[in-house]
């Protein structure tokens, strides 16, 4: 009786420690896809973030990453639209944040799509939302997502940047106290305002250096 009580324990014991080895980093891996300073650059100048490959990953394998279903609505402004996906609040550690995609939509589709608008709405920024049809919003799930924002919903400083990311390779600061922390080998840009939102942006590597510029043209306009 006792030598059988001593072979159950050991093993239990046994079986213990495998799960714990094999499974308990399986679990960390899952939940540190959801950290917004895991980047990685899979190859061919893709970034990946979320466990989301930008211009590979579509609308629809981000929704079963995620695990939650996005609103899209398509955005026209001067005759320029942006198709996004809002995916709501995701992080891990203590960080959450908003997750917005941009989508690629084929040539003509974001023009026939916003005519048939179920329902289309000024926006404060200027221009208009519209909400797809359901037909539409089916399609636009096979689009692939070849950018994201992620809006943390604590406010970031350069020592939590630095701290999650590692030192940044450029920083470029406005006059209005805007620094943006570039990592232009990750496909990152984090934009600090002191008086407002954490904004992180991330994108394929040939777009960070014409999304730095883009940053740069706003600044000298708001100098005037």
């Amino acid at each position: 009786m006792g030598r059988s009580l001593i072979v159950i324990a050991a093993l239990s014991i046994f079986l213990a420690a495998y799960f714990y080895l094999h499974e308990t980093p399986h679990r960390e891996d899952k939940e540190s896809r959801f950290y917004p300073w895991q980047v990685t650059e899979p190859g061919g100048g893709e970034t990946e973030v979320f466990g989301i490959v930008l211009n590979r990953t579509t609308a629809r394998q981000a929704m079963l990453l995620l695990g939650r279903e996005p609103e899209i609505v398509l955005y026209e402004h001067n005759g320029h639209f942006s198709l996004e996906a809002y995916f709501g609040k995701i992080g891990g550690e203590g960080i959450t944040g908003k997750l917005i995609a941009v989508l690629a939509a084929p040539a003509g589709w974001s023009e026939r799509s916003a005519e048939h608008a179920i329902k289309t709405e000024r926006v404060i920024e200027g221009g208009t939302k519209g909400i797809l049809r359901s037909d539409a919003y089916r399609m636009a799930l096979v689009f692939p997502v070849i950018s994201l924002t992620y809006i943390p919903s604590i406010r970031l400083d350069r020592a939590i940047v630095e701290n999650r990311f590692g030192p940044p390779e450029t920083i470029k600061t406005s006059d209005d106290g805007r620094s943006h922390f570039g990592y232009e080998s990750r496909g990152v840009i984090i934009s600090l305002d002191p008086s407002g939102k954490s904004i992180i942006s991330y994108m394929p590597l040939k777009d960070y250096r014409p999304a730095m510029e883009r940053l740069q043209k706003e600044e000298r306009t708001n100098d005037g």
